[in-house]
């Protein structure tokens, strides 16, 4: 949330989590196109309908926002995955609306029920007609998993070996027993 802060960053970022993994070269024309970030995801009408957990919670008042900011009611269709961002789109939303970011990110080292996504600047990007909409993941191999208690490392060897972008999700669903595992693989 606090990216626009590091002295002297780009105007363009890519941001990625840290279940994310490049695995191969990527040009840089994947993530922006005339000096416009480039979105993968679709959009459509619509409220979000929780599915009880902790993610859902933050979606939900990143939707919030955004709803509050645009007057509209949207969804969006993304992938975990890297994200370009527009800087500039980030310091603009900070300086408007400071309060509710601050609030969101209260006590949280990490996401929270009332945590805000930072994918909310994304969104913003694209309904100020600030990024090109294609998809960028339908280009390049680009493979995610849900590490839990089923996950085989054979299973994690092929979607590293396969992708050019490669996510290993530690989702909620990872036991201890199995985090270990398959922190030893």
């Amino acid at each position: 949330m606090f990216i626009h802060k590091i002295p002297n960053i780009s105007d363009n970022v890519v941001y990625s989590n840290d279940d994310i993994w490049f695995m191969k070269d990527i040009p840089v024309e994947m993530y922006f196109e005339n000096n416009r970030p480039v979105h993968q995801y679709s959009i459509t009408n619509g409220k979000f309908k929780y599915r009880a957990c902790r993610w859902d919670y933050v979606l939900a008042n990143t939707y919030e926002l955004y709803h509050k900011i645009t007057g509209q009611y949207n969804l969006f269709n993304t992938r975990h995955m890297p994200m370009p961002l527009n800087i500039n789109m980030q310091k603009f939303i900070w300086f408007k609306y400071e309060n509710e970011l601050l609030n969101s990110c209260k006590k949280a080292k990490i996401r929270q029920p009332h945590s805000i996504s930072n994918q909310l600047f994304y969104y913003l990007d694209e309904f100020n007609r600030n990024a090109v909409n294609k998809p960028i993941y339908n280009k390049f191999i680009c493979k995610s998993m849900g590490l839990n208690d089923r996950t085989k490392c054979v299973d994690i060897e092929n979607i590293i070996k396969s992708s050019h972008i490669a996510c290993l999700n530690d989702n909620e669903t990872l036991t201890k027993r199995n985090e270990d595992n398959v922190r030893k693989w």
